[in-house]
């Protein structure tokens, strides 16, 4: 099978939707993108919707991406594509739908997210709980962070720190006392997912990165993936 598109104009990274074929290699231009096999797909039971990483581990604890091939997107690169009529050529050994190829665009975002202790969880105060005479103590909101439909949480977390960081988005600085686990726990919490929920408590990051009377701050950068932008028409030949 084989398809002629120009170059998709700007300068975001470009990948190739592969998730529609079987098996089979890819070629731009004469040079290999490699092989795929997207209907080779991981177990369809054992994910769920919310998990907690807490405890101890095992191989079947928060799978992700259960039912979907282990890889669907194939990096296009720029420098081998011609203003016009590149040649993309694939082979493909059990059938497929090549109709529904595409090609994704990737502009570089930043998503950013500041919580402290201090900040309320998002409840009304008719829901808190009364304890004798006296009301409970709201609990504390946790860290939310969320990409649009479509998106997911990259591996790309430039900046996590759970302790007195300080800055703006995209200008984020480390303070006083730090909880090195911070880029764990996000990494491990929030990568892959469309959302995640991190509470700011200190057993979640270890222990009490500031002791004494001191606030704790967690601030977190990082960047979603981005969605499909163009549709690939391909020929059989």
């Amino acid at each position: 099978m084989k398809t002629k598109l120009d170059m998709p104009v700007g300068n975001s990274t470009l990948a190739l939707d592969l998730s529609s074929m079987s098996k089979g290699q890819v070629w731009v231009n004469g040079i290999s993108l490699g092989r795929y096999w997207s209907s080779f797909n991981a177990q369809r039971d054992g994910c769920e919707a919310t998990c907690d990483y807490r405890g101890s581990h095992s191989q079947t604890k928060c799978l992700t991406m259960c039912g979907q091939p282990s890889q669907r997107w194939y990096h296009l690169p720029r420098q081998w594509l011609l203003p016009k009529h590149n040649l993309i050529v694939l082979f493909e050994e059990k059938g497929g739908n090549p109709d529904a190829i595409t090609i994704a665009a990737r502009m570089p975002q930043r998503v950013c997210s500041h919580i402290s202790e201090s900040h309320p969880f998002p409840l009304s105060v008719t829901s808190w709980t009364r304890r004798g005479s006296l009301t409970s103590e709201p609990p504390s909101a946790p860290l939310a962070l969320e990409c649009a439909d479509g998106q997911r949480i990259s591996s790309i977390i430039s900046f996590a720190s759970y302790g007195t960081p300080s800055g703006d988005c995209g200008g984020f600085m480390l303070g006083a006392c730090h909880a090195n686990t911070s880029y764990d726990v996000l990494s491990k919490a929030c990568v892959g997912q469309q959302k995640c929920l991190v509470p700011i408590v200190n057993s979640i990051f270890g222990d009490d990165p500031c002791p004494g009377p001191l606030l704790q701050l967690l601030n977190v950068e990082l960047e979603p993936q981005s969605g499909l932008v163009l549709i690939l028409l391909i020929v059989v030949i």
